[in-house]
């Protein structure tokens, strides 16, 4: 069932899987990603829990119209979740390689 490695490598290997992704959860709540609009305009950081911790939004920016700045906000939003999300795929992306599985889809 096991082939040639026998259920004591693989008793590894699920071992060292587990430390590789609490390691890698690890690393991905210290990530911060900035997400940007408007050329700068309206600023949104994220850390690895996709909570904003910060929001800056250019003087500029005010002497828009009140729907103009709503979609700066989400833009910007939406960008720094797409980062944050390609930096979190690439992070569990080693995970199949510790099986020898190839790439790992994670589901985010």
């Amino acid at each position: 069932m096991f082939g040639e490695k026998g259920i004591g490598q693989f008793v590894k290997q699920a071992k060292n899987m587990e430390e590789h992704i609490k390691k890698v959860k690890n690393e991905v709540l210290k990530l911060e990603v900035v997400g940007q609009s408007g050329a700068g305009m309206v600023t949104i950081t994220l850390n690895g829990n996709q909570e904003v911790s910060k929001v800056l939004i250019d003087e500029d920016t005010f002497k828009e119209e009140k729907v103009v700045l709503e979609e700066l906000v989400a833009f910007a939003f939406n960008d720094a979740l797409k980062q944050l999300n390609d930096q979190k795929k690439e992070k569990f992306s080693s995970m199949g390689q510790l099986l020898n599985i190839g790439d790992v889809k994670m589901p985010f």
